[in-house]
This record gives structure tokens, C-alpha cells and sequence, in this order.
């Protein structure tokens, strides 16, 4: 059975929700999808006639960790490596805006024939998009960075705050001791 490249990623989407969902009941971390506008169309009676999403142009997931706010897109790929144009002009704005605004922002990047998951910061993949050499990050390029391996551990599917947990900690050691 053939798989629609529309639904390929929704298995991992469907670990990333359980992941939240544990974060949540673990009282860790406030994580939820967002949704695409939704548009109706409706006859002179105002009867529906039509529906459908709108493409949302932001990133699939935004919450709170320890009062930082996050967000993050989550995208699996059948090929090693992560074409950059996968990640739309508007994702990668908001990439930005949210390291502009304090915020932290990632790309989950699951090689779904190697099942093996990475979080790749805004500041690496906004740095690829604008590179010149290459429009795609290899499997290897991210197989350097250990750190940002993501596990299935403590409970989760997938803990993806394991590699920024240090970077959450310094931030929030921060942003307390400057309040003193």
C-alpha cells in the first residue's frame, strides 16, 4: 500500500502530540498543535457548501517550558537528508521572529528510514537556507551533533527538550537572577 506523501509525516506528528501530551501530564511542559485557519463557503440560504484549511504558514506547535516560550515545526523525510525548501519562507520568518522575540524555536527532523530524530535550532536551519552550496542537510551533518539526538526516554516517545535542557536552564537561571 502506498502511502500519500500528504500523510507520510503524520505517524511521527501523532509521537510528537503523545510526547506533548506526557509533557503535560508530567507537568513539564505546555505544548499544543496549532491548526490551520479553517474557511466555509455557504450558499444564498447559508447552508455549508464547501470547507476547507487554509495553509497555516506558522509552525505546528508553540507552548511554554519552564515560562520560555517555544516553537517548533516537526518534518520526517523518506531521504537521507532534509531538503530546505521543505520548510516553507513563512516558517522560516517565524523561526525567526520567535528568536527575535526571546523565544525558542526548532525544526523537529525525523529520517524515517533510519528512524532516527533531531532538533534542529532556527539559528542552524535558518544558516542552511541561506547557504549557497547546498539546498539540502544531510543525514551526516546532523549524526555529527549527538547532543541533539532525540530519544525516546523518562517516559516519552520522543523527549525533545532533552537536547535544549541545558539552554532552557541557563535561560531561566538568567532571566531569575536578573530579577534580584
Amino acid at each position: 500500500m502506498k502511502i500519500s506523501p500528504r500523510n507520510r509525516g503524520q505517524r511521527f506528528e501523532q509521537m510528537v502530540d503523545l510526547a506533548n501530551h506526557t509533557y503535560r501530564l508530567k507537568r513539564i511542559a505546555h505544548v499544543r498543535k496549532t491548526f490551520p485557519e479553517s474557511k466555509i463557503q455557504r450558499d444564498k440560504k447559508g447552508t455549508i457548501q464547501k470547507h476547507w484549511f487554509e495553509r497555516s504558514g506558522g509552525l505546528d506547535y508553540m507552548g511554554t517550558v519552564d515560562g520560555r516560550f517555544i516553537a517548533f515545526d516537526a518534518k520526517s523525510t523518506r531521504k537521507n537528508y532534509l531538503s530546505v525548501d521543505k520548510v516553507s519562507d513563512e516558517q522560516y520568518t517565524e523561526l525567526r521572529r520567535v528568536l527575535d522575540f526571546g523565544g525558542m524555536s526548532f525544526l523537529l527532523v525525523h529520517f524515517e528510514l533510519h528512524s532516527e530524530t533531531y532538533l534542529l535550532e532556527a539559528e542552524d536551519a535558518l544558516r542552511w537556507r541561506n547557504s549557497t552550496e547546498r539546498k539540502s542537510i544531510p543525514i551526516e551533518w546532523f549524526r555529527e551533533r549527538p547532543s541533539h539526538r532525540v530519544y525516546s526516554r523518562n517516559g516519552l516517545i520522543l523527549d525533545y527538550l532533552d537536547p535544549i535542557q541545558e539552554e532552557l536552564a541557563f535561560k531561566s537561571t538568567k532571566s531569575h537572577t536578573s530579577e534580584d
